[in-house]
């Protein structure tokens, strides 16, 4: 379980927690909700029923948690990425797999909705290129809190407003 939750440390004969425990669980709730607010707000104004957009980004995130446990729970010390490359593929991995659910949602109101896909995954992949392997500091933190909904919005603005291929008008 300490491969999951975190693990254990001993100082002075006494055993302490981690920082880590739990943390990849409140990092990626924040990081979700985040970014997924970010999106919806800008959906809300351009799609009807729009909250299937947050169902679709809540199962992608579901996802995202159930494959991170498995691959875990499978390879433990094979899973923890120790360069940004890895990082970068497994943030690219991630925004693949949401854009994949929210494509769902989008696939009814653009007809190159397929694009979602790869902007989901250029924009998640550019955080973890930015971050690194680790979230050491204040900035990685912000960066991967507000960059991904930021790059996001933009594809979504291009894809929903700036493309001559939309298939259902604006909210009506």
């Amino acid at each position: 379980i300490t491969n999951i939750l975190g693990d254990t440390i001993l100082v002075a004969g006494q055993t302490r927690i981690t920082e880590d425990l739990l943390a990849m669980y409140v990092i990626i709730l924040l990081v979700g909700f985040f970014s997924g607010l970010l999106q919806f707000l800008l959906v809300r104004l351009l799609i009807s029923r729009a909250g299937w957009w947050l169902l679709a980004t809540l199962l992608g995130w579901l996802v995202v948690l159930a494959l991170v446990l498995f691959f875990s729970w499978i390879d433990p010390l094979g899973f923890v990425p120790n360069s940004s490359l890895p990082v970068f593929i497994l943030f690219l991995v991630i925004g693949g797999i949401l854009g994949l659910a929210q494509r769902l949602v989008l696939k009814n109101h653009v007809r190159q909705s397929a694009w979602w896909i790869l902007i989901s995954s250029l924009a998640w992949g550019l955080t973890g290129l930015i971050i690194g392997s680790t979230i050491s500091e204040a900035y990685d933190f912000w960066v991967l809190l507000i960059l991904p909904g930021l790059v996001t919005g933009v594809g979504l603005w291009w894809l929903l407003v700036g493309q001559p291929n939309r298939k259902i008008p604006a909210r009506s």
